[in-house]
C-alpha cells in the first residue's frame, strides 16, 4: 500500500477529530439540510442523498478526507437542488421553455476534457 502525500496525510490528521461525526450520519445529514434549505417535492432525491452519506459513513477505508468531502458533496447537491426548485417557484415558465438543441457535454470530471455534440441545424 503506498503512502498518501505529505498534505493529504496532515489534511487527514487535523480532520481526525471531526472524523467521529461519521458514527451519527442522519444528525449531520439533517444539520446539511437545515443549512441547504429544504426544498419542496424532493423527498426521493433527499432519501437517496441520506442513503448515500449512511453508506458512506460506514465505508471501511474512509479517511477523515474523505469523510469531509462525503458531505461536501452531499451539501452541494441539495443546496443546488434546492435553488433550482425555488427558481421555478419563483417563474414557473422556465418549464414551459422549449429547448431545441441540447448539448450534451460528456467527460470526466475536472479533466477539461469534453465532448460536445451539436444537432445538425439543418
Amino acid at each position: 500500500m503506498s503512502t498518501p502525500p505529505l498534505a493529504l496525510a496532515l489534511a487527514n490528521q487535523l480532520l481526525r477529530p471531526a472524523f467521529g461525526s461519521r458514527r451519527s450520519p442522519d444528525r449531520i445529514f439533517d444539520r446539511i439540510v437545515v443549512e441547504t434549505g429544504e426544498a419542496k417535492g424532493g423527498g426521493q432525491f433527499v432519501d437517496g442523498c441520506r442513503a448515500l452519506l449512511g453508506w458512506w459513513a460506514r465505508a471501511d477505508n474512509l479517511t477523515p478526507v474523505g469523510w469531509q468531502s462525503a458531505q461536501v458533496f452531499v451539501r452541494r447537491h441539495l443546496a443546488n437542488r434546492a435553488r433550482i426548485r425555488r427558481l421555478i417557484a419563483e417563474h414557473p415558465e422556465i418549464e414551459r421553455e422549449p429547448i431545441e438543441k441540447p448539448v450534451f457535454v460528456v467527460g470526466l470530471p475536472r479533466t477539461a476534457n469534453a465532448l460536445r455534440a451539436e444537432v445538425d441545424p439543418a
